[in-house]
């Protein structure tokens, strides 16, 4: 486990966001990058990266339950810097739209960019 310049929790592949409530003073995060929703909280930041590691188990053991090919976080952090405000616009834009947020990206940059 590592965290990164966007404060996120890493674990086998994917990635979680790490938040906090203060009107319910608890942390919580879902995993990035992915269409699905797995979430996770704890009343610490070592509980809630015990609780995103736990909840990537369960996710790969329901995986292989169910014979069905895990999604992967489509976070390569490490090839481009981008402001966490500007990321948590985009994961919110495209899970709006039903899109990836790779599909986000390219939209934009094909609207942006005429070549």
């Amino acid at each position: 486990m590592k965290y990164n310049s966007s404060n996120l929790f890493e674990y086998k592949g994917y990635f979680g966001s790490i938040k906090y409530s203060v009107s319910d003073k608890i942390f919580h995060g879902k995993v990035e990058g992915i269409r699905g929703l797995i979430s996770y909280e704890g009343q610490s930041v070592d509980e809630l990266e015990f609780s995103f590691k736990e909840a990537i188990d369960d996710y790969l053991i329901m995986c292989e339950e169910e014979e069905i090919i895990p999604q992967k976080s489509k976070v390569n952090l490490d090839e481009i810097e981008v402001p966490i405000r500007l990321y948590e616009t985009l994961f919110s834009y495209s899970a709006s739209k039903n899109i990836s947020p790779s599909q986000t990206i390219i939209e934009a940059l094909d609207s942006y960019i005429t070549v």
